[in-house]
């Protein structure tokens, strides 16, 4: 009769090995948006906090002056324009880090607050963020608690505090 041969196959096949590629790949694609959405979450986070302590020390400073737009002071030695985080923080009402605006943000972007044109007494907020899907994020999350919050076109996030005496 005829006899079989058996034919001992060593190592892995071309379809084991691009199967076992593409595996590979799906999990670091499922682990990188993880990590891309975990990020993103902790910027939100401490962009929510950081509107938070600069309306705090802005209000608190605001007591002893009559409107966000006088007695500003500069940061690092007078090199700059005085703006009102700096003057936050030369009063000891924020950290030293929020005096550097060019990166103060989560996003490595610029933080500048002020009196509103029309009533200096109210606070204006505008964080510097540049990514759409971050600034509506955060939007989401600060919207209830302020008086205007909107993005921009060149999504920057403006946030519109009421004066303390109007509720």
């Amino acid at each position: 009769m005829f006899k079989t041969r058996q034919h001992r196959q060593r190592g892995i096949s071309l379809l084991e090995l691009m199967l076992a590629l593409l595996v590979i790949v799906a999990v670091l694609f499922v682990v990188s948006q993880y990590f891309r959405t975990a990020r993103e979450n902790l910027r939100i986070t401490q962009a929510v906090e950081m509107v938070n302590a600069i309306a705090k020390a802005s209000y608190t400073w605001l007591e002893g002056n009559p409107n966000f737009n006088s007695n500003l002071t500069n940061c690092s030695g007078g090199t700059s324009s005085p703006t009102l985080i700096c003057t936050l923080v030369a009063a000891g009402l924020l950290p030293a880090q929020y005096a550097n605006v060019a990166t103060v943000n989560p996003w490595q972007q610029a933080v500048n607050a002020y009196g509103r044109g029309s009533d200096p007494s109210q606070l204006e907020i505008v964080m510097y963020i540049g990514l759409p899907d971050s600034c509506y994020n955060l939007l989401y999350k600060l919207q209830g608690s302020v008086d205007t919050i909107y993005c921009d076109p060149n999504s920057n996030l403006i946030i519109d505090f009421p004066s303390e005496t109007s509720g």
